[in-house]
């Protein structure tokens, strides 16, 4: 589902047999109305945060692909880029990625490239100060159009209009970091810490490490749960969702006000997606929805199967939910 909620991409199912079968996405309103085929081959996608597009994945070398756009006229734009955490600007202006050299197990990572949005030269945005071979990742784009990214050790911002970077911080810990999220306005950047899991936040110029006696941060459990975790449930535009024995509350990682909740979530629950103050989570094998205003649950009428890590769920701008097992799609009002 893209952000916007008015677009759904899945992919084309393949035909039955051993017949040669390139990778094609499929473009839906968000009534479940096939609006057109993109082009193959796309090996890999995911949402621009504008809607206006998908990072598309156009190979499979032993690197990160190619990146290019997926247009939702179906066309697709080339970036010069490579499909390695790709980023859009705020402004939706600009396109930046990692960039990597070698393959297999020799992949390097030691440069930040750029492009325009809608096509043109690429360049140099950052570069690694190190010898390692892998220091660079791209943690966030802020509010003011600046890169956030880690440079082995250390963790860097850099104005996307260019411009000398800044170090924000420094720990012997911040190797062992990825990618987290971007608050919706833009002002805090989590960046996720594993070994031990954990969480910094990118807020001004500090970076902090979010206080665990404040409870867990409630994390986007759809799809495949990743090794390192997944994004946090945003419930404002840099407030999250965290629980505790206390319950559930909206922390605002800026100011650290705390706002308490209804509802609770169960030892189990597999937090799905958030859509105004309602809450779909997956508790066994049935969806249910939790109202964070009331505390009332309703149990949505659906199984998930046994595969319910492989469940997707996406808020739809009306407070309604489209969710998607491995056998059926459905809408959830």
């Amino acid at each position: 589902m893209s952000p916007n909620g008015k677009w759904i991409a899945a992919p084309e199912p393949r035909p039955a047999g051993k017949v040669p079968h390139e990778p094609t996405v499929l473009l839906f309103d968000a009534a479940g109305s096939l609006i057109r085929k993109l082009p193959a081959p796309i090996y890999a996608w995911s949402w621009l945060p504008d809607s206006t597009g998908l990072f598309a994945a156009l190979d499979t070398p032993q690197r990160a692909a190619t990146l290019g756009i997926a247009e939702l006229d179906g066309r697709v734009t080339a970036t010069g880029l490579q499909f390695a955490d790709p980023m859009l600007s705020r402004d939706g202006r600009w396109i930046l990625a990692g960039h990597q050299e070698g393959c297999c197990a020799g992949i390097e990572q030691k440069e930040v490239w750029i492009a325009p949005r809608t096509g043109g030269a690429t360049k140099v945005l950052a570069r690694t100060g190190t010898a390692e071979t892998q220091p660079i990742a791209l943690l966030g784009v802020d509010a003011s159009e600046r890169l956030v990214y880690r440079d082995a050790t250390e963790m860097w911002r850099i104005p996307i209009a260019g411009g000398a970077p800044q170090r924000l911080a420094a720990s012997p810990e911040f190797p062992r970091t990825v990618r987290g999220s971007t608050s919706p306005d833009g002002l805090a950047i989590l960046v996720r810490g594993y070994e031990p899991q954990r969480w910094y936040v990118v807020e001004g110029d500090a970076v902090t490490l979010f206080d665990a006696t404040s409870g867990d941060i409630v994390e986007d459990g759809q799809g495949m749960r990743l090794a390192f975790g997944n994004a946090p449930i945003w419930t404002g535009p840099h407030e999250v969702l965290v629980r505790g024995s206390f319950g559930l509350v909206r922390h605002d990682l800026l100011t650290g006000r705390r706002e308490a909740l209804a509802g609770t979530l169960r030892p189990g629950d597999l937090a799905l997606a958030r859509g105004a103050d309602r809450l779909l989570v997956a508790r066994g094998t049935r969806a249910v929805v939790i109202d964070l205003s009331t505390g009332r649950e309703g149990d949505a009428g659906i199984d998930l199967g046994t595969e319910v890590t492989g469940t997707r769920a996406f808020a739809l701008p009306s407070a309604g939910f489209i969710l998607s097992t491995a056998s059926a799609t459905y809408r959830i009002d």
